[in-house]
């Protein structure tokens, strides 16, 4: 389903009266195949509980903006993400970004605190934290320089976690 959403819509913001506080509904969301945040995430978790997996919006503060104050109610998110509960762990679903795998959280999104939206109110979790060996990326150069001053080389180049998530946004 995740694939799905990734294939079959595309991100677009666009905040019109309540649209950046209202997600449009799932049919026009999937009939258009775009929305922003809001709306690709309320299409995902749809998806997912027609299929009986449990899931749920959470709202989120980028770590760009800030950090959530949480003694403080109040409106400090500017992003939706997925949650899907399981039974010894939990699956965090990113529906903006069409590069990254199911469970990736862009570097934004890692650490956070976000209220996750259940059915009998709201929770405060904490997003996962990749670790800094997880996100590395490595470069090796090997030239060969002739007598007449010509350069021969080739390049290779790995990156991984959240390096790699950066290098697969920008040729997306």
């Amino acid at each position: 389903l995740y694939s799905f959403l990734q294939e079959y819509t595309r991100y677009v913001a666009i905040y019109l009266d309540i649209g950046g506080w209202q997600p449009h509904s799932v049919e026009s969301i999937y009939a258009n195949k775009y929305g922003d945040c809001k709306d690709l995430t309320t299409l995902m978790i749809t998806m997912l509980r027609q299929t009986g997996i449990e899931s749920y919006p959470a709202l989120l503060l980028t770590r760009d903006r800030g950090t959530v104050i949480t003694e403080f109610p109040s409106n400090q998110f500017n992003h939706m993400i997925a949650f899907v509960p399981l039974a010894d762990d939990s699956l965090w679903l990113e529906c903006t970004a069409d590069y990254l795998a199911a469970g990736e959280l862009p570097y934004t999104a890692e650490g956070c605190d976000v209220v996750v939206i259940r059915n009998l109110g709201g929770e405060i979790v904490r997003t996962p934290q990749s670790a800094a060996r997880e996100n590395l990326s490595q470069s090796n150069v090997y030239g060969k320089l002739d007598m007449y001053g010509t350069l021969e080389f080739t390049a290779l180049f790995k990156a991984y976690g959240n390096q790699g998530n950066f290098y697969r946004s920008k040729f997306n």
